[in-house]
């Protein structure tokens, strides 16, 4: 049904795209597994790697008809207990594009699997003290239980259209009424403050200091040239005096019953729509009234960014960013309109680019038109991920590769620790895109800046991603030296590419300035491939001057 239903609004918008669960399962299960693994080491002080060092046996094997979860042996119970009481329960994953669901299904599966391995140790199954829950809960199976909180305490998510958000809604619901038997009652999934509409890439404020959100609404929002706008609020809330009022609601919704919930839901909604108003009309000066070419009444700038469904994460979710932000970034970029030219009318664009939004640094004389809306949910992910969080992105290749794009490969270069990245051509995986179309998986860890990438490219089936032999560690050096001024990853597949481009960069430099100890170029234009086909030949023995 879940599947049908997907099917239904791709069908119907024509703009989101079925994200094959076999790549979704294997991203979620690689990236919550790390952020489980960095807040575990934190907790203990212990040095673990990987998760199957803990759980003694790999997550992919948590599961199948002949899987005895009873099988724990080499599980330590102290850190089964640490697992489930203080890891688990806190974990945060959201997905900020969220379509119909398919990240958040995967992690749930992940999260539901490893929480019944770990809670199936002796003495720690019924020690849930840090889930919030109604009393009805307790009377249903244990994976009852685990779905409906993993879903009510884990899981977030926003997407600008309000079907996805309901149809992402209903899945969950789904996977929750399949672990009821005949004789349990549905118990309403506490999803409301979770699960929202809005547009993720748009909005205000976050720390002066990025990638880190520093707790705090910072005044200079409200302020130009270090004096506060009169005529709007000035916003001297802070996150945590929010995230205290909403807090104690928060854990009343989750475990009230389901009758008395709703209006506990409403009474949150009610205080984040005041903060909501007071930002929203900073927002509306920034985007009508500076220099933009919009320049209608009052009432239609408000209409019009209505429209933009401007989302303040430090609002909306004011209890996990008070926290730091979320521990697991997934998400699927919206591609039919990932051309920033074609998803975003001019005003909204030139608020992106003005500086106030994101951190950017200069064009360097570059199209910024041709940049993809890929690159703003990639800094948004960066805006919400807690320190150590993990982040992990399906997008379009070229936010690796073109130069309007460099702004934010320069900022998860020198800000986070990338660890994968993985090409794809467009083999049948999405069936509704050009088979030309070439996507990428990017898999970071906000921690620290990049030393050692894997990189592979050429992948055709999502299988691909998780094999180990087709990927190429390089180090962030031979970016820098690859691509110096819009640092562009390589594309690898095969060991001869990675031994030839090591002989290239070991050569002296190619430059358009002059230098003593390198080439010097000056190029004047491009190859047409219609004009200038005479010199350009696929044939090795053809014509007698190689092209470079």
């Amino acid at each position: 049904i879940g599947l049908a239903l997907e099917r239904y609004l791709t069908d119907k918008h024509g703009e989101e795209y079925h994200t094959p669960p076999e790549l979704t399962n294997s991203i979620a299960q690689e990236t919550i597994s790390d952020a489980i693994i960095d807040q575990l080491n934190s907790s203990v002080d212990g040095t673990y790697t990987d998760l199957s060092e803990v759980l003694g046996r790999s997550v992919e094997s948590l599961h199948g008809p002949h899987f005895n979860h009873s099988d724990n042996s080499v599980l330590d119970q102290n850190i089964a207990a640490k697992l489930s009481n203080d890891v688990l329960p806190e974990l945060r994953v959201v997905d900020p594009a969220t379509g119909s669901g398919t990240f958040l299904l995967s992690a749930l599966d992940t999260i539901v699997k490893i929480r019944n391995y770990v809670e199936s140790a002796q003495d720690i199954s019924n020690t849930f003290e840090q889930y919030e829950y109604p009393d009805l809960l307790q009377n249903q199976t244990h994976r009852g239980f685990s779905v409906w909180t993993s879903i009510s305490q884990n899981l977030y998510g926003v997407d600008l259209d309000p079907e996805a958000v309901s149809l992402t809604r209903f899945r969950l619901e789904l996977v929750y009424l399949c672990t009821l038997g005949s004789q349990d009652e549905f118990v309403d999934l506490r999803f409301g403050h979770n699960l929202k509409c809005g547009n993720s890439i748009i909005g205000k404020p976050y720390s002066s200091d990025p990638p880190y959100w520093s707790g705090q609404l910072p005044l200079s929002v409200f302020q130009k040239n270090g004096e506060p706008y009169t005529d709007y609020p000035q916003g001297s809330d802070s996150s945590d005096t929010l995230a205290c009022e909403v807090r104690p609601l928060l854990s009343q919704y989750r475990t009230v019953p389901s009758s008395d919930s709703q209006g506990t839901l409403n009474s949150i909604i009610d205080i984040l729509s005041d903060r909501n108003g007071e930002i929203n009309a900073r927002l509306r000066f920034e985007l009508y009234e500076k220099g933009t070419e919009d320049r209608g009444p009052e009432s239609g700038r408000q209409e019009q960014l209505s429209q933009r469904d401007a989302f303040h994460w430090p609002i909306e979710f004011p209890c996990v960013m008070d926290e730091g932000g979320f521990d697991v970034v997934l998400f699927h970029s919206p591609w039919s309109k990932s051309n920033i030219r074609h998803s975003l009318d001019k005003s909204t664009r030139n608020y992106l680019y003005s500086g106030f939004q994101y951190q950017l640094p200069p064009s360097k004389g570059w199209r910024r038109t041709s940049d993809t809306i890929d690159s703003f949910f990639l800094h948004r992910a960066h805006d919400i991920i807690n320190e150590g969080g993990m982040i992990a992105a399906l997008v379009d290749e070229s936010v690796l590769t073109t130069p309007s794009s460099h702004h934010v490969r320069a900022r998860y270069l020198t800000t986070t620790n990338i660890d994968r990245v993985a090409n794809f051509t467009n083999q049948n995986t999405f069936d509704q895109i050009d088979r030309r179309f070439k996507y990428a998986v990017l898999v970071s860890q906000a921690s620290q800046q990049t030393e050692t990438i894997n990189i592979g490219s050429g992948f055709i089936t999502p299988e691909n991603y998780t094999d180990s032999s087709q990927y190429y560690e390089i180090n962030r050096n031979f970016i820098t030296r690859f691509s110096p001024n819009t640092l562009s990853f390589p594309q690898i597949e095969r060991d001869i590419q990675l031994e030839a481009l090591e002989l290239i960069l070991a050569s002296p430099t190619i430059s358009d300035e002059e230098m003593s100890d390198g080439w010097t170029i000056h190029p004047t234009g491009e190859f047409n491939q219609t004009s200038d086909s005479e010199y350009i030949s696929e044939s090795r023995f053809e014509n007698s001057d190689p092209i470079y």
